[in-house]
């Protein structure tokens, strides 16, 4: 223990507590400034004994006592840890080191003291004491910064202080000036930086935050304080405008505050992807601050001294000849310098470099402000850039101009260097990337207009590596004058060198011992570890062998493809791999290997046949059986197996997976595209891989929330499956909410100021062309060629389905009045039923023979039947229900209007004269007679036939379309929707007492009549069908007795129902689908998928086959079903306004084939529908990928899931 005479720092003066508060502040800069920093977290002290760390330690410890609000970073500090290094150079390091820490815990801290381990860094170098290092200084430098970085990741420390000074900082700059740096080198220490030594450890090197944020209490904290909620809620309240808000409750608002108005180019639109979740990006890590240096050490000296703080001289320190700092400060304090050589100059040299280094900086930032990045793929380290260009200023006529010109250039070409190293950071896998000075020649390739001569640079770049990282130049639009564009991706490795690779151990003998594979318990997480320096990973493995993460490589592609279970999956990997990883970028993927095939291996009785037996024991007997052998007989039985496993060649397999190129390796899976083998998930579970953006602060990007775990299986999940198999696809299977317009505002609904029903039709089937598109309940909006929007001419149209509702009708005998005051006959239109055989199937059509058969219809006979009189609802000729004659002209011209769309306008159709039309064109329909009748007349109008035409169909109790299978979830979910559970759907039901208590009275329905009040439906059949076959609304039935005494029923013309009565209940009707099938949340979305899944499992199924070239030749599938079956499908497919759908409503998916791939617009109204989900969006040639993942992952491959969701209590 050392102490300097006061004599030789009579000037110097200690270091005062707001000093040392300042200095903090000023360089300890909030890293996450959205942050909210109320957890309060440790900051680290390295700590040597010497007599500046030890003055850092006691000022520490005076804030700590005086200022303890003081924030480091993002957080305030809840105390200071001090880590002792013992180098174990000298005898007596160690009680030095206790004395050290003995000191500092006088002083209130908490010590942490840790110890180099030279026997095992010397064991393989031929050296027997580390003196004898030739780099013995980077050595220890390297060790003694890892061992404070793994103990400052463990103990959540993000901040850690040195005691680097003043007279540290002249030692550095001065040794690297006489080394010959240059500029960038005689910068000097930085008061902030990344912890250095130490990128390849987790938790200290830019990473730490994906753990942090998935605790329950993270130290980086976004969540808004309780007294900023109340404070951002009382703004908002003192905001509203009353007026303003009833306006919009009257009128809704737009789905998009943007709508059709001038801005929307500049609207970025969601960009449709593959489904893949992308891995996330880390960031964090420990930094290190160097708050003294600003204070010479003649200070420090004078802090301790004042203050009582005993310090350590470290005699290696005065060693000139062990360091080349040593030698340095030897030579200053011992020999008076040239002024240029001595501590001002040097310093001063140095700030002004920092300066001129910062406002580079600055220029660079500007310069990625212009930058346009895109395309950015963590899944595969991928990113496409747009340069800025330089414009470089003409030479004017004067004396050196050609000077000043070439010194611009250096300047420019210099900046542009620092962007490139930016650039460089997010994708290479190397830790120190190129100096800038190195980076000309690529400079020049980049920015040619930096080159002496532009004119003699080539037009056509071509592609170059530099650090790692390929560049390919690329266009990314079609028009010949837009700027080049650069794909940036890693360079694929070199054969000859070894290939990156990461090896997880399997689960150990003692937790299989004498254990059925299946109750193997998973272990442990394995400790993080950086792969290729760009990924994060980690791997929880319960199997017997052993796990490695390494590149993907070619030779492996094959067998991984074909262990896919199905062509789904394996046509899934290619497209997923053509999209994020095209060419050789897929063979620098992260893909995990097992040694062996991890199957066969699982099913050999470890120790032989003998042990199948002993696996039948309990838990308990064999925990008893292993703790009873003891160390040695435990030793015994490790050998015993692991023979085995070498005469089974599972242990030569398992040793070999560190050796990146051994044969025997079987690829398993690629986790960031999210494709596995099937059942890996219950042997390899929790792989989370982790992205490391290094070093690309001031780039910005939009990058994607992924979540972890990221490894899922090919194929949907099954139920009862491992949760960590979640299915392969980012598409959002989630709900979300419609806009909220005035169909879906219950205020807006029964307003009293609310008439009509928003311009919607509901007395005519006609639409005058210049409104063609409004809703017209009686005949709805379809495909009609005048209307249609054909895409460009790169698309082609290769298949179309549709679901098509039934045309108007009759309304349904259940949705009649007990007494109704008019008869509604159908004697304009026969209702033909027969049937014939097939006997002689060359004639399609039949006029005379035994195939032949009458065209037998129905006609009313009422003859004296006395129960005609008095039976309830509807009389007259007419079937309830039945398509009506205008129903059927409607579906006549609905028809028609499709051939004209799909034929005449677009040529995808066949002539109606060619008969190979019958072979691609199908129509189905369901049990329900009237939907057959549609279709006869919908096949007429579009192919002007009269012959047997097939319509599909399924058998009641299980049809899809109807849809008519039963699922008891979606009947408890739908039911649950329409009860007073739903506070929403109760509130419709308060509101509406008064209108059902007149329309009761009116009708002569019993109030207690369960079908007419679980919703408004059966009023609003009954009306609309009435309003639509222009009937007169009813009026209430009364006995009135005449002059003969005889009583009769007459219509009450002082209580009948109004316009307005029935303009409220359609407008109920329409707000009570949006609730049921949208608005209701995710029980909504999962009724209708589980109840209507396989339908569209079906429809997927088509889809695929087209794509896959595995289908029939079937270029239209016409489905003709009911407003139940297309009310379900807007609610899978998350229509953004959410209506009744009328009659002859129609979803159309066509599928259009383009170059590089296949594309699905789906249209409602024969308009491109708008869905509230993300992954869908504007569904306008979205992805055939994205809309079959998102059908997969709801219903399942062949509706492999709907049978255990509609099973399901959930």
């Amino acid at each position: 223990m050392s102490s300097i005479p006061h004599v030789l720092h009579r000037t110097a003066k200690p270091v005062a507590v707001a000093e040392f508060v300042d200095a903090v502040q000023a360089i300890c800069h909030p890293r996450f400034p959205g942050s909210r920093g109320r957890q309060e977290r440790p900051v680290g002290l390295a700590i040597s004994g010497g007599v500046d760390s030890m003055a850092l330690a006691y000022l520490c410890s005076r804030v700590h006592r005086n200022r303890q609000s003081l924030k480091v970073a993002d957080n305030p500090v809840s105390a200071y840890h001090c880590i002792v290094v013992d180098h174990r150079m000298r005898e007596g390091s160690d009680l030095e080191a206790e004395a050290v820490r003995a000191n500092l815990t006088n002083l209130g801290l908490k010590v942490h003291a840790v110890s180099i381990r030279w026997r095992e860094i010397l064991e393989d170098t031929g050296y027997s004491h580390p003196k004898e290092l030739p780099n013995f200084e980077t050595v220890a430098r390297r060790l003694r910064y890892r061992k404070m970085a793994f103990l400052c990741a463990k103990a959540k420390m993000a901040s850690l202080f040195f005691a680097h000074h003043e007279d540290d900082q002249y030692e550095t700059v001065l040794m690297r000036l006489l080394s010959g740096h240059s500029a960038a080198g005689l910068l000097g220490m930085r008061s902030a930086t990344d912890i250095p030594e130490s990128h390849d450890c987790h938790g200290a090197y830019q990473s730490g935050m994906v753990d942090d944020q998935a605790s329950r209490a993270p130290m980086i904290n976004y969540r808004p304080t309780r007294y900023e909620l109340f404070s951002i809620r009382d703004q908002m309240m003192a905001d509203i405008d009353p007026e303003l808000v009833a306006r919009e409750l009257k009128e809704g608002t737009r789905s998009s505050a943007y709508l059709e108005d001038e801005f929307d180019v500049y609207v970025p639109k969601a960009k449709m992807m593959l489904p893949v979740a992308p891995p996330q990006i880390e960031d964090g890590g420990v930094m290190v601050y160097r708050p003294l240096l600003e204070f010479s050490k003649d200070r420090l000296i004078a802090t301790c001294e004042a203050n009582g703080v005993p310090w350590f001289e470290d005699a290696t320190n005065q060693d000139a000849t062990l360091t080349m700092r040593n030698a340095v400060r030897h030579l200053y304090k011992n020999h008076t310098l040239p002024a240029a050589l001595q501590k001002p100059a040097i310093l001063d040299m140095s700030r002004r470099l920092r300066r001129q280094a910062e406002l580079d900086e600055a220029e660079v930032d500007r310069l990625l402000g212009r930058t346009i990045v895109r395309d950015f793929e963590s899944t595969a380290g991928t990113v496409v850039v747009q340069l800025p260009s330089f414009r470089i200023p003409g030479i004017r006529r004067g004396v050196n101009n050609e000077a000043r010109r070439a010194r611009r250039l250096e300047h420019y070409r210099y900046i542009a260097a620092l962007l490139l190293k930016r650039l460089l950071a997010m994708v290479t896998p190397e830790h120190q990337g190129p100096f800038a000075t190195n980076l000309q020649n690529q400079v020049l390739r980049l920015f040619p207009s930096l080159n002496d001569d532009p004119s003699t640079y080539p037009k056509h770049p071509k592609a170059f590596n530099v650090s790692s990282v390929h560049f390919l130049p690329v266009h990314t639009s079609t028009d010949p004058r837009a700027p080049m564009s650069w794909y940036l991706t890693r360079e694929p490795y070199v054969s000859g060198r070894p290939l990156p690779s990461c090896a997880f151990g399997r689960l150990s003998i003692r937790m299989r011992w004498r254990r059925r594979p299946e109750v193997w318990r998973w272990p442990a997480w394995k400790p993080w570890q950086l792969w290729d320096g760009r990924f994060w990973v980690r791997i929880c493995n319960r199997s017997n062998v052993h796990a490695a993460v390494a590149p993907f490589e070619v030779r492996h592609a094959k067998a991984f493809r074909d262990s896919l279970p199905d062509g789904h999956a394996r046509d899934k990997l290619m497209a997923l791999l053509k999209h994020h990883a095209p060419g050789k970028v897929r063979y620098t993927l992260p893909a995990i290997y097992t040694g062996g095939d991890y199957e066969k291996a699982l099913r050999e009785p470890e120790g032989g046949p003998d042990m199948e037996q002993a696996q039948l024991l309990d838990e308990a007997e064999v925990r008893r059986q292993w703790k009873e052998m003891g160390p040695l007989g435990q030793r015994q039985e490790y050998h015993r197996i692991r023979e085995w496993e070498r005469e089974a060649g599972i242990w030569e397999v398992s040793q070999a997976m560190a050796n990146a190129e051994h044969e025997k390796r079987v690829l398993v899976a690629l986790p960031t595209l999210g494709i596995s083998r099937r059942g890996l998930s219950n042997w390899i579970s929790g792989v989370l891989l982790v992205f490391l953006l290094s070093q690309a602060d001031g780039i910005s990007l939009r990058l994607w929330e992924g979540k972890s775990p990221i490894l899922h299986t090919a194929t949907s999940q099954e139920e009862g499956s491992t949760p960590t198999m979640a299915n392969s696809t980012a598409v959002d299977l989630g709900w979300y909410p419609p806009s909220q317009t005035v169909i879906n505002n219950l205020t807006s609904v029964v307003s009293d100021s609310t008439t009509g029903v928003y311009g919607f039709i509901y007395n005519s089937s006609q639409t005058p062309d210049k409104a063609y598109g409004t809703y017209n309940w009686c005949n709805m909006p379809h495909v009609r060629g005048s209307d249609y929007k054909v895409p460009s001419d790169e698309y082609e149209l290769v298949y179309v389905e549709l679901m098509h509702r039934h045309h108007k009708r009759t309304p349904y005998a259940a949705n009649s009045f007990p007494v109704e005051s008019y008869t509604w006959d159908c004697d304009d239109e026969g209702l033909y039923f027969f049937a014939r055989p097939f006997s002689d199937a060359s004639l399609p059509d039949p006029n005379i023979g035994k195939n032949a058969s009458a065209l037998a219809f129905w006609d009313g006979f009422s003859g004296f039947n006395p129960f005609g009189a008095i039976a309830q609802g509807f009389k007259g000729s007419c079937q309830f229900p039945q398509i009506s004659s205008q129903g059927l002209d409607d579906s006549w011209q609905h028809g028609a209007d499709l051939y004209a769309a799909y034929h005449d306008l677009l040529g995808f159709l066949p002539d109606q004269d060619d008969e190979t039309w019958r072979e691609k064109v199908k129509y189905r329909v369901t049990n329900n007679v009237i939907t057959s009748e549609v279709a006869g007349m919908v096949i007429n109008g579009m192919w002007g036939t009269t012959a047997s035409v097939p319509l599909l169909i399924q058998p009641t109790g299980v049809d899809s379309l109807e849809p008519s299978y039963t699922c008891a979830s979606s009947a408890a979910q739908f039911n649950n929707i329409k009860s007073d559970s739903n506070t929403a759907w109760a509130a419709h039901f308060d509101a509406t007492q008064d209108l059902y208590a007149t329309l009761d009275g009116i009708s002569g329905v019993s109030p207690t009549d369960s079908g007419f009040h679980a919703s408004f439906d059966h009023y609003y059949d009954n009306l609309s069908a009435r309003q639509c076959h222009g009937k007169p609304l009813p009026c209430k039935l009364v006995n009135v007795t005449g002059a003969d005494g005889t009583t009769s029923l007459v219509n009450d013309t002082t209580a009948c129902v109004t316009q307005d009565m029935a303009d409220e209940v359609y407008r109920l009707g329409n707000w009570e689908y949006s609730q049921i099938y949208r608005d209701a949340g995710p029980s909504a979305l999962a009724a209708s998928a589980s109840s209507l899944g396989v339908w569209v499992a079906e429809l997927a199924a088509h889809l695929r086959d087209v794509v896959d070239g595995t289908g029939d030749g079937t270029l239209w599938f016409h489905n003709v079903a009911h407003d139940g079956s297309v009310s379900r499908l807007l609610g899978i497919l998350q229509a953004d306004e959410m209506v009744w759908p009328g009659m002859g409503s129609e979803v159309v998916f066509e599928l259009w084939k383009k170059e590089g791939g296949y594309y699905v617009r789906v249209l409602f109204g024969g308009r491109v529908l708008t869905s509230s989900n993300p992954s869908l969006g504007v569904m306008d040639m979205i992805p055939a990928e994205t809309l079959l993942a998102y059908f997969d992952g709801l219903a399942g491959v062949k509706a492999d899931l709907i049978v255990g969701k509609c099973n399901s209590a959930s």
